[in-house]
């Protein structure tokens, strides 16, 4: 009871003071429910303000439910995205649970298409606390980014570019080499592509094999990459949904809780 009252009469209170700052934030309850959110954060999920948002006490418990997914993500939900987009918004799911747990700070990268719009976020997950004990809410804060320019390439619509290098890759070849090119590690890699770190670093020996680099040398591929023009041409497949959890023990407790299922 007495955490009940310190979320709705010191959280909440105060977070309503600043529902219409130009800031993406949002109050998360123990039931995954938001409870709280700005006017910006409303309208990226297409919404006009923060009541309209509140109302539907919309909760990442409920990944599965079609319907609500369907008023989210509106025309970027169809059936080549539909499972993605329930997987992803499970890990985020767990990923809040993970901080309730912990206690932890942790931050992941949202390409969820909320209103369908193609956007990314860097979205941080902080603890609240009452009477520095007790966990009783999440707050989020998000940040716009342009991760792998990929609004630049949909706006101006660059699809038709080509790689200078000639060799003859498969489809997650060239995924890896885009990936790569753009700086990300062999772990964020497989948390896009939906596959694991060990099938990542196989396709990376035989990339190296390929292009004559010898062992496994991802730093010198990511330099060929670059070098090839792999960074200007986002492969078709990697236009998906995503999140991109960028800690390393919250990967790791994502991954023992989904291999429970």
């Amino acid at each position: 009871m007495q955490s009940q009252n310190y979320l709705d009469n010191v959280i909440l209170a105060n977070f309503k003071l600043l529902v219409d700052k130009n800031f993406y934030s949002s109050i998360i309850n123990r039931n995954n429910e938001i409870i709280g959110c700005t006017d910006l954060s409303a309208r990226a999920f297409g919404f006009s303000n923060h009541d309209e948002l509140i109302k539907l006490k919309l909760s990442t418990k409920e990944y599965g439910n079609r319907e609500i997914a369907k008023y989210i993500f509106k025309g970027a939900y169809n059936q080549i995205s539909a499972d993605k987009i329930h997987q992803y918004v499970h890990k985020v799911y767990l990923l809040q649970e993970y901080v309730f747990r912990t206690g932890m700070v942790v931050s992941y990268i949202d390409m969820l298409p909320y209103n369908n719009k193609f956007k990314t976020y860097i979205v941080t997950l902080v603890p609240l606390y009452c009477d520095g004990q007790e966990i009783v809410a999440l707050q989020t804060f998000s940040n716009e980014t342009r991760v792998f320019h990929f609004q630049d390439y949909l706006a101006y619509n660059k699809i038709d570019e080509v790689c200078v290098d000639e060799k003859e890759l498969s489809e997650r070849e060239l995924e890896i080499m885009f990936l790569l090119s753009h700086g990300l590690t062999q772990e964020q890699c497989a948390q896009i592509q939906s596959i694991s770190r060990s099938t990542v670093a196989t396709i990376i020996k035989n990339l190296c094999t390929k292009f004559g680099v010898s062992g496994s040398n991802s730093k010198a591929l990511q330099q060929i990459a670059f070098q090839s023009g792999h960074h200007r041409v986002i492969p078709k497949s990697l236009w998906k949904p995503c999140v991109i959890i960028t800690d390393s023990k919250a990967v790791s407790y994502i991954n023992r809780e989904l291999a429970k299922k």
